[in-house]
């Protein structure tokens, strides 16, 4: 055999380039209406104003540390991943846009907590799985939630969430640095945090059993969720394992809308429905792009069936019959997608 032929021809699909492919085949699929917005849960509408959070807003009366220590010390404890202001002209990120953030998802998330839990917020107990920097579990925890924890695989994230609790002074929140699969499935709280969690893994039906069985009330679930109309998750690869934000694995596996709702069914939540922002105009909306554009979407799973007043039907879902056809023609328009694809 001739070893001076021709080299083999390189990879055609790289694994390098796989973000680009699929940002590419999200924008043909998007623009052959293959993408539909769903809305297959009851939605609770809860207002996203520009106002500040109970803990943020406390900010303005703590006086110590000065500001020149306490910008020092956020620099030694970053990089932030979200925006915390501490006081008035001095946070946590310098760009607004991450300060706006936290702002939306204290009050889509935090605030729907609290009113969930009616009378019974001042005795509930709260877990937050891979708390990162803490806030939710603190924003909870200082409007008088009995006891908050979170758990976080990085050593950095727990000092920044102790370093939050000691500035805004709050004695009911504790943080551990601690895989959440090693958290004792007898140990219950009221409510499960599972936020931003579930695109960094790579097992999902174990941490949403997780979620199911340390939770006596119901469990939060905040993801990116895709648009794909079938339930599955889709391997994203070449995560960045240094970041604070990032799981264990360079490899994660992203779900879809349907595949959340799925799952969270099949560990035994009896009733899930969807948080959405009610919009209040005026110019008084909060922005966050991934949730208006139903990238990120909130969810929250209970236990036992609840009567919540205020429920917006899933009126947008098709019927059933129609729902079992729909997968099968979208998949048909997606496969002649890819083949037009891999033709360019």
């Amino acid at each position: 055999m001739n070893q001076s032929s021709a080299p083999a021809s390189a990879d055609p699909f790289p694994l390098a380039e796989a973000r680009t492919r699929y940002q590419e085949w999200t924008r043909r699929l998007r623009s052959e209406g293959l993408l539909p917005v769903e809305f297959l849960l009851p939605r609770l509408e809860v207002p996203c104003s520009r106002d500040l959070p109970a803990m943020m807003a406390s900010g303005a009366r703590i006086a110590s540390p000065g500001d020149q220590v306490l910008r020092q010390r956020i620099r030694e404890l970053g990089p932030w991943g979200y925006g915390i202001q501490l006081r008035p002209g001095l946070c946590t990120a310098p760009h607004a846009v991450a300060l706006e953030r936290m702002i939306y998802r204290s009050h889509l998330i935090a605030a729907t907590v609290r009113s969930l839990l009616g009378e019974a917020f001042a005795q509930a107990r709260c877990v937050d799985f891979a708390c990162n920097h803490g806030y939710f579990s603190l924003e909870l925890a200082y409007q008088g939630m009995r006891e908050a924890a979170g758990f976080d695989l990085r050593a950095e994230n727990v000092a920044k969430a102790r370093f939050l609790k000691d500035y805004f002074g709050i004695a009911n929140a504790r943080f551990e640095q601690r895989d959440i699969y090693d958290l004792d499935p007898g140990d219950k709280y009221d409510v499960v945090l599972n936020l931003g969690v579930l695109y960094h893994i790579t097992d999902p039906y174990k941490l949403m059993e997780l979620s199911y069985k340390l939770c006596t009330r119901f469990a939060v679930v905040d993801s990116i969720m895709h648009k794909e109309p079938v339930s599955a998750f889709l391997q994203m690869v070449n995560k960045d394992t240094s970041s604070h934000a990032e799981g264990k694995f360079n490899v994660e596996l992203h779900p879809t809308y349907r595949a959340v709702i799925d799952l969270m069914y099949a560990v035994g939540f009896k009733q899930v429905i969807e948080v959405v922002r009610a919009p209040l105009g005026e110019g008084r909306d909060c922005p966050h792009e991934l949730y208006d554009r139903l990238d990120r979407r909130c969810l929250i799973g209970f236990k036992e069936p609840v009567d919540l007043p205020g429920l917006r039907p899933a009126a947008e879902a098709p019927p059933v019959s129609a729902r079992r056809a729909a997968p099968a023609a979208s998949a048909r328009g997606m496969a002649n997608l890819w083949r037009r694809l891999r033709g360019r």
